[in-house]
């Protein structure tokens, strides 16, 4: 094991980095050998990684496909395989959800389409069973908004937080009968809805999304989705946005290499990505980062086409930071770490370099906070809420705190590697 990991506050695990080993390029004897020496003790302590990183699910299918789950502790695949059966449940349950909002949306007219989850299978993800959803997302003009709201309000959904372009909806349910296992059934249910403007500069791109949207069909139900190259792109920009923050799934990185995978000699699609993309900067580096991140990180084979105009245009920097810092924050326990701050400042730099305002750093996702939208009706659980949001508190301001004198530590050494005096 490095230094680097041995010292560092985030649990870089031997487990974790056998885990990642299972979707490189190595053989079922290899990783037979690098998984069997592990106990229960061990992968119980790495659940909760396992879990948050969307990972475990698809894990298990690896080992399966590979024939080679017998490596684990025959708890630990217990386990494994009984979440996989209450998820492909919960999957069901949620898909039923998924049609019957876009049902409603359609009979309303709205201007929309879906984005991640059921609209990433199956190129990105064979089977949506693997998946740690819990959000339905969709994109969708500010004119249609209203409308949106009275359809989701027909099926029980209130809005409870919003900010200038995510309004975010929900069927809550009582805390009680909220199950503590992710991948059981919820009676809760979140819709978040990514509004765009024809009239916001800002949104130029992303409106035109709406107007070239296509459709697609899985089990048997037809819905509206971006077209290739822009579900490709904004896959990019949301790993690129992700990284440049706390916290980052392995998944992503997992259904974004499958994507690479799934296109890689589709010629016409990486030429619309190249043509929809090449002259925008904010798309030049978002793809880049993301390219390779899972070129580092999970082996990747990016055909060149695509390389040359987006990891090649990278500055040296930003992909030295990925080969040091990448597999320690895709690894990192929630809430994940503070290196982020590292790659910011390069982004800005870059920019400075370039004395352009053109690139553009992404903002940090949004937090939301439920507001007078609304209220919460019994005083048991605005006690709840109250105690929910005290609890936070106190973990961010010690996350907080932790990240911020590790990183300070860590400054000096960071500092040495960019100007090439590191080992």
């Amino acid at each position: 094991m490095s230094h680097r990991a041995e010292t560092s506050a985030v649990p870089m695990t031997k487990l974790k980095r056998a885990v990642l080993e299972t979707f490189r390029a190595k053989t079922p004897d290899e990783l037979s050998a690098c998984l069997s020496v592990f106990g229960r003790r061990e992968w119980v302590r790495n659940y909760r990684w396992l879990d948050s990183s969307g990972i475990a699910l698809y894990f298990l299918d690896r080992l399966k496909t590979l024939d080679i789950a017998h490596v684990l502790p025959v708890s630990i695949l217990e386990h494994l395989e009984k979440n996989q059966v209450a998820n492909k449940k919960r999957i069901a349950n949620l898909f039923a959800e998924f049609v019957a909002i876009n049902h409603k949306f359609q009979r309303a007219n709205i201007v929309y389409f879906n984005v991640k989850g059921f609209a990433s299978v199956p190129v990105s993800c064979p089977d949506p069973v693997l998946r740690a959803q819990i959000n339905l997302d969709f994109v969708m003009s500010a004119s249609d908004a209203v409308a949106c709201s009275k359809a989701l309000a027909e099926l029980g959904y209130s809005l409870v937080s919003y900010s200038e372009h995510v309004w975010e909806f929900e069927v809550e349910a009582p805390e009680a009968l909220r199950p503590l296992n992710i991948y059981e059934i919820t009676p809760s249910r979140i819709v978040k809805i990514y509004v765009v403007s024809p009239g916001d500069d800002s949104h130029r791109e992303a409106y035109q999304q709406l107007l070239h949207r296509q459709s697609q069909t899985w089990n048997g139900i037809t819905f509206p989705v971006a077209s290739d190259s822009d579900a490709f792109i904004n896959q990019s920009i949301h790993i690129f946005g992700r990284v440049c923050s706390e916290w980052s799934r392995l998944s992503w990185l997992l259904e974004y290499k499958a994507c690479v995978d799934f296109r890689r000699d589709d010629a016409t699609f990486l030429r619309n990505v190249q043509q929809n993309a090449q002259n925008n900067p904010d798309r030049v580096i978002a793809i880049g980062v993301a390219l390779s991140l899972i070129k580092t990180i999970l082996g990747a084979i990016i055909p060149p086409s695509l390389e040359e105009w987006t990891i090649l245009k990278l500055d040296g920097s930003i992909n030295l930071w990925i080969r040091h810092y990448g597999e320690e924050v895709l690894l990192a326990n929630y809430p994940g770490t503070k290196r982020y701050l590292y790659l910011r400042d390069l982004l800005a730099s870059s920019q400075r370099k370039k004395n352009s305002d053109s690139i553009k750093i992404p903002p940090l996702p949004p937090s939301f906070q439920p507001n007078d939208i609304s209220r919460p009706k019994g005083l048991r659980h605005q006690s709840y809420r109250t105690l929910v949001k005290a609890n936070r508190k106190v973990f961010r301001m010690k996350f907080h705190l932790v990240e911020n004198v590790r990183n300070a530590l860590g400054a000096r050494h960071w500092k040495r590697l960019l100007s090439g005096d590191a080992n």
